[in-house]
């Protein structure tokens, strides 16, 4: 039905549970346990969790973050001069635009993602590193 899954097998499902269940014991007899118990624990905790949860495709806003990461320093600058030109240069605008600059980035950020999504599909699918 096309669900992404970590592992396909059951059995790999029952040893993660067991490790859930014997690695608490064992982590409390030694520092080096506890060690590996605190790193394999939330990785045990996420397969187990995704053999629970049927996973579905993300919405493709999602798939966009590094696209956002990198169009955000490209867009700042235009979005600040708009900011600036509709608050003008006072006190509260100023503290506003700890908020509202952010906030108008991302939307102008989203609705370049969404033309170039829509109209260069190709470019589009390089730009998100096919997530």
């Amino acid at each position: 039905m096309g669900q992404n899954r970590v592992f396909k097998s059951q059995w790999v499902y029952c040893v993660v549970w067991l490790i859930l269940l014997v690695l608490p014991i064992f982590a409390n007899y030694s520092a080096e346990m506890y060690y590996i118990y605190r790193h394999l624990y939330p990785v045990c905790i996420f397969l187990c969790i995704d053999c629970v949860i049927p996973s579905k495709k993300p919405n493709w806003i999602f798939g966009c973050s590094i696209f956002i990461f990198g169009m955000h320093i490209i867009t700042i600058g235009p979005v600040a001069k708009i900011y600036m030109k509709l608050f003008g240069d006072n006190f509260i605008s100023g503290i506003m635009s700890n908020i509202a600059l952010p906030i108008m980035n991302v939307m102008v950020i989203l609705g370049i993602a969404f033309v170039i999504r829509k109209y260069m599909p190709g470019i589009w699918k390089i730009a998100v590193g096919g997530r």
